[in-house]
């Protein structure tokens, strides 16, 4: 039915009215708050935010821009964490493709931290098997229909630790548009 003051349609979510437009935002809230769960994320941080940006901002602060500045507070929690980083600007590209913007810078910067975290792990391996000379790498995808043609090709194949860090196959040459989502596996003689 449509609200007799605003003229909105109403709906009815857990014994409570909301607007459409209210009904959208949880969605988005709930949406977001399990992606973000595993980085730190939760409903007492998104009030937090919000309660902050609002009292920037002058008005409420949308839910889009509450997600935006609680990434922004991710990125600096995860300071040594390269692979938890580069999923938050994986998932910084998402929501600013959700709102029509170029995901790019986003995505660009998620395979940056992912080919040094691929970096550091070949130092750790490097430092466990007393040489790369003992190491091939084996790059495994996620196999499923998102994974690119350059990834699928490089899964194929062992490579040895310099023929790898010379080539980088991935992350940097991955052409899903969501970034690479694939990850090193040590194979040793």
């Amino acid at each position: 039915m449509k609200c007799p003051n605003c003229f909105e349609y109403i709906r009815v979510k857990g014994g409570e009215l909301y607007t459409e437009k209210q009904i959208d935002e949880i969605a988005f809230k709930e949406k977001w708050l399990r992606k973000l769960k595993s980085y730190g994320a939760d409903e007492e941080m998104f009030d937090s935010e919000r309660n902050k940006l609002s009292q920037k901002f002058g008005f409420e602060a949308t839910v889009y821009d509450t997600f935006w500045g609680m990434m922004m507070k991710l990125l600096t929690i995860q300071q040594g964490d390269l692979y938890s980083k580069e999923q938050i600007y994986k998932y910084m590209g998402e929501l600013v493709t959700s709102e029509g913007k170029d995901p790019e810078p986003y995505i660009q910067e998620s395979k940056k931290l992912k080919a040094k975290a691929m970096k550091e792990q070949l130092d750790y391996w490097k430092i466990i098997y007393k040489s790369y000379s003992n190491v091939k790498v084996e790059i495994y995808t996620v196999n499923d229909d998102n994974v690119c043609d350059v990834c699928k090709n490089a899964s194929k194949c062992k490579l040895t630790v310099d023929k790898f860090l010379e080539t980088m196959p991935i992350p940097m040459n991955c052409n899903n548009p969501h970034g690479c989502r694939c990850y090193l596996v040590e194979s040793v003689k």
